[in-house]
Formats: C-alpha cells, structure tokens, sequence
C-alpha cells in the first residue's frame, strides 16, 4: 500500500513569528496521537518560509483525514492561514509513493 506525503508551503510575517511558533508548537502536541505523522520545517535560507508535512500510511487514511480533524485542530489552521501567512497564500502538493 502507497504512503501519501500532503504538503503545505506558505511564508510567514516577520513580525507574527514568535505566535506563529507557539501555534504550531500547540498544534504539533494536538496532533501527536494521530495515525499520521506531522511535522513543520523551516527553510534554511529564508528563516519566514515554512512547509506543513503530514505522511500517511495509506491513500484510504489520507482520504479519511479531512472527516477526522477536530474543531480545534481546524481552529487552529484557520488562524495560521488567515494571521500568519503571507498574503494568505499556500501551496499545497500531494504526492503518492512509488510501487515497486
């Protein structure tokens, strides 16, 4: 079965940062327990752009994690997006593993 990698890429303002990081540092906790992997990394070059990566086992519990997220979890999203990001733009890549 195909692991799937969501990726969300977006910059965020200089000056909303230090609340930025606290946010997903809250999130990363909130997500901890989930049946996929999250993490958050930052680009090496331009300290403001961020990349939001979740890997799933399968394509099935991709589909899934859309209906499963929490209020809170959503919550917390819908603030990053609309707070934190750049012009609120993101960018958003799928990507499906290769079989052998």
């Amino acid at each position: 079965m195909p692991k799937v990698i969501f990726s969300i890429s977006y910059s965020v303002h200089p000056d909303k940062i230090d609340k930025y990081l606290k946010k997903i540092s809250y999130l990363k906790a909130l997500l901890a327990e989930e049946n996929y992997q999250y993490s958050v990394y930052r680009d090496k070059k331009n300290p403001y752009d961020f990349e939001e990566i979740y890997v799933f086992d399968s394509e099935e519990d991709f589909e899934a994690f859309d209906d499963a997220s929490n209020e809170e979890v959503n919550s917390i999203i819908f603030e990053i997006a609309n707070n934190y990001v750049v012009n609120k733009k993101q960018s958003y890549r799928t990507l499906v593993e290769v079989e052998d």
